[in-house]
Formats: structure tokens, C-alpha cells, sequence
């Protein structure tokens, strides 16, 4: 596999655990982090979903994208999801760092009636057997908040990215909807791109 060369190394702007345990990874491996492909073989059936953390203020969105994600790779039925690490083949894990809501358009007395709903998130998928890192987004180097979106939108190949507009009110003759089913559907396509992305890579 191709693999960036140390003086341009760029390491995933991750917190917490994750982080520590990839910058451990890249120390080892001489900080030769591998390009964000795919190296899943047809010995890899189990993966284990270790639980998502949330580097955001919105409460149980690291549950909810935990659980689209487990019934994202079931319905695909290629690979068994497990919880333990000692029995699988490859570990995936991960950190929700940005989830904005944007308005964008106004009705005539300037109240806000459409909106896009952006997500942005890191994951790490490890092979177990080995000990490498297959791969890492990184999410974590874009804005902080919806001032900086425009980084948000970046086809940096290191990121993985949902987003999605809707409208609360019908206007134009679009269908509304309210902001539980725009996230539901937000967490539906980011479950189902990231099991793609295991399978294919970037």
C-alpha cells in the first residue's frame, strides 16, 4: 500500500483515546501513516464497533450514529459486528467532531425556513492481526464551528462528510421537515457511507 512519506505526514486530529492510539501507531510505524484505501481481504468477517465519541454539545448522537452503524453493516450481511475486540478481525472506531446546523433561507419576515444539517467524522479502521492502521479520516483538521463551513465542504480525501437540506415549512412546493427526521436521515447516509468506505476505500 502506498504510504505518505514522514516529512508529510499528517496525523488525524483526534482526541482522547483514538488519538493516543494512532499517534502510538505512527511512532512505530516511523509516522509513515497508510493512505485513506482499503486493504479489507475476504478473511476479514468480523469487525468490532467500538462505542463513537462525541466531541460535540449534542447529547446521544454518538449512540445513535453507534447503532445506524451496526445495522448499516448487518443489512450489508458481508461482515459480523461484534463488541469485543479479542474476537474480531478488524476494529473500527471513531469520533463525531463537528455537527452544525445552518440556515438558509428566510420567509418574508426574515424567520428561518430552510437548512442544511452537516456532520463531519473521524474513524480509524485497525487490522487486528497485525496491529496497522489501514486507514484514517480526517474530519478533525476542518471548522469548529458554522462560521468556517466553507473548509467543511473540502474534497480532502481524508474526510468524511454528510450533509443535508431540508426545509420546516413546504415552500417552492418542497416537502418540510422537522429537524428529528433531517438528523435521522443525516445519521441514515453517514452509517451507510461509512460501511462503503470500509469495503472501498477512499
Amino acid at each position: 500500500m502506498p504510504r505518505l512519506r514522514a516529512s508529510t505526514c499528517r496525523l488525524p486530529a483526534l482526541a482522547g483515546a483514538l488519538g493516543t492510539a494512532l499517534l502510538g501507531l505512527a511512532l512505530v510505524g516511523g509516522c509513515d501513516l497508510p493512505l485513506p484505501r482499503s486493504a479489507v481481504t475476504v478473511s476479514d468477517r468480523r469487525i468490532c464497533l467500538e462505542p463513537l465519541e462525541n466531541n460535540t454539545p449534542h447529547k446521544g448522537l454518538a449512540g445513535s450514529l453507534d447503532r445506524r452503524l451496526q445495522l448499516a453493516f448487518e443489512a450489508d450481511g458481508r461482515m459480523r459486528v461484534t463488541r469485543d475486540p479479542r474476537h474480531c478481525d478488524l476494529i473500527l472506531k471513531g469520533e463525531i467532531q463537528q455537527y452544525l446546523l445552518e440556515a438558509t433561507r428566510w420567509d418574508k419576515n426574515n424567520i428561518p425556513i430552510g437548512f442544511k444539517l452537516r456532520m463531519a467524522v473521524d474513524l480509524a479502521l485497525i487490522d487486528v492481526k497485525t496491529g496497522h492502521l489501514l486507514w484514517a479520516t480526517q474530519a478533525g483538521s476542518g471548522p469548529a464551528s458554522a462560521s468556517d463551513s466553507d473548509r467543511l465542504d473540502s474534497l480532502d480525501p481524508w474526510t468524511l462528510q454528510e450533509e443535508k437540506d431540508y426545509y420546516r415549512v413546504n415552500t417552492q412546493g418542497l416537502p418540510s421537515e422537522d429537524d428529528f427526521a433531517a438528523r435521522d436521515e443525516l445519521l441514515d447516509a453517514m452509517a451507510s457511507r461509512a460501511v462503503q468506505k470500509v469495503f472501498s476505500g477512499f
